[in-house]
C-alpha cells in the first residue's frame, strides 16, 4: 500500500503559483488563437463549441460528417476562452 504525504504549505502554495502560471499562458495560446481565427495545430479555421460557453475547437474536430472538410485529416485541438 502506498501512503500520501500532504505537500507542505509552502510547497502547496508554490505548487498553485506554478498551476496558476501555466493556466495563464495557456489561456493566452487560446485567445491568440481565436483572435487570428486560426487553429495552432493545422492552420484550419476555429468554431464555437455551442454546447459549452468559452469552448473553442478546429473545424476539422470530429468524426467524418462533422469536420469542415470530410476529405481532410482531423484535428484534435479544443481550448477554453
Amino acid at each position: 500500500m502506498t501512503t500520501f504525504t500532504r505537500p507542505t504549505k509552502s510547497n502547496a502554495r508554490k505548487l498553485a503559483a506554478a498551476s496558476a502560471e501555466r493556466m495563464a499562458a495557456e489561456r493566452a495560446k487560446v485567445i491568440a488563437a481565436v483572435k487570428a481565427n486560426t487553429c495552432p495545430v493545422c492552420g484550419r479555421p476555429l468554431r464555437r463549441n455551442s454546447s459549452i460557453a468559452g469552448w473553442w475547437q478546429c473545424s476539422q474536430f470530429g468524426a467524418v460528417g462533422f469536420r469542415a472538410d470530410s476529405n481532410a485529416p482531423a484535428c484534435d485541438w479544443q481550448g477554453v476562452h
